[in-house]
């Protein structure tokens, strides 16, 4: 399922929880069967919102867990090359770190 559809769910559960929220707020006095039912439909629109949050969870996981693999996948392939890349970073960070001490003395 795509991030952005579920993101796009959440948006659309949340903005109806908010057009709830207006709707009960409307009146100075609210029935109390009106209250029970508005509260039973923010019960279910937050259910609905964590089963949308739980999908989110899922999916980021799923795609973090694929990202990790891929890149050890990668380091192990190639560990000569990623050692090289690791010290170049390493330099580069000394030097900036370095020049940034020269100017601030």
């Amino acid at each position: 399922m795509p991030l952005e559809r579920i993101l796009g769910d959440l948006r659309e559960v949340l903005d109806e929880v908010e057009a709830v929220f207006a709707d009960a707020t409307k009146g100075k006095t609210v029935p109390a069967s009106v209250a029970a039912a508005v509260s039973e439909r923010l019960k279910a629109e937050f259910e609905r919102a964590r089963e949308r949050a739980k999908e989110l969870e899922s999916h980021l996981e799923k795609r973090v867990r694929r990202t990790a693999a891929s890149a050890t996948d990668t380091l192990r392939g190639h560990p000569w090359e990623s050692l090289a890349v690791t010290a170049a970073v390493a330099f580069s960070l000394g030097l900036l770190l370095a020049s940034r001490r020269g100017a601030n003395d």
